[in-house]
């Protein structure tokens, strides 16, 4: 016996009511399923949206692309015929930097700032001082401060937590006559790692030689800083004190100059 339409209606009407069951319950599944694993959800949406922009403005926003420009990004690389030798400073010590970086020198010729042309925030300054800029320092009563207390004495000032580790870095003293070798020491030094109010992160580095305080500050947005660390660090490898060309000698310590001597910058 045929089925009349009434049977047919209520049949079809029964398979709507199980497929919307069906429905709901997978819709409760992947709600559960979202919450009990956020954050690998809001990866895949991310994922996903990546690839919308990617069909839709043909743009490479790969997985590979977006972890090495957001998560990793590329470091900033420099060969070295790119680099020059910054020196003939007050105090003796010089660097490598980027021949192209814009060059600026304090006006007591205290020391130097280089200057990324294409990024005015990241810069790299290094100055001599015949003080540390410690106000608790003893140095107008005559005695001179430590190198171990100036870094006792940053560590307790620093509001984060900062790490400092110890380095030495080379004295060259040229040879009195023609025939003697340069001479070259070990000079002790202490780097460390700080985010600044201003918004931006510095490595910087303090050594004290002959009576001298030698400071190096690179400096660089927050955002760009992990490009360009690297190159940071290899600017203090290359920091090095040298003797004055005409006296063949560290900068003497002058009592009167040092008294008058601003604080560094």
């Amino acid at each position: 016996m045929a089925e009349s339409p009434d049977d047919m209606n209520q049949e079809h009407r029964q398979q709507t009511l199980f497929d919307a069951a069906q429905e709901h319950m997978r819709d409760n599944r992947m709600t559960r399923w979202v919450k009990n694993h956020r954050l690998t959800a809001a990866i895949l949406i991310v994922i996903m949206a990546a690839l919308a922009f990617d069909s839709l403005f043909g743009q490479s926003l790969s997985l590979v692309h977006l972890f090495e420009q957001y998560v990793y990004p590329r470091p900033i690389v420099f060969a070295d015929d790119d680099l020059a030798v910054l020196s003939r400073l007050r105090f003796g010590h010089g660097i490598s930097y980027p021949r192209k970086w814009l060059r600026y020198y304090f006006m007591n010729n205290a020391g130097t700032v280089v200057q990324d042309p294409d990024h005015s925030e990241v810069a790299i300054s290094i100055y001599g001082s015949f003080f540390s800029g410690n106000p608790e320092s003893s140095i107008y009563d005559g005695n001179e401060e430590t190198l171990d207390q100036y870094v006792q004495w940053k560590k307790e000032g620093t509001s984060t937590l900062v790490s400092f580790h110890y380095k030495t870095c080379k004295v060259t003293m040229s040879g009195l006559v023609d025939w003697m070798p340069p001479i070259e020491k070990m000079q002790p030094g202490y780097w460390w790692e700080e985010n600044g109010s201003d918004g931006n992160r510095y490595l910087e580095f303090v050594t004290k030689s002959n009576g001298v305080w030698h400071f190096l500050v690179c400096e660089a947005p927050r955002a760009l800083y992990p490009r360009y660390r690297e190159f940071f660090f290899r600017v203090l490898d290359s920091f090095q004190i040298a003797v004055d060309e005409d006296t063949d000698r560290l900068p003497a310590l002058d009592e009167q100059e040092m008294r008058s001597a601003p604080e560094p910058p």
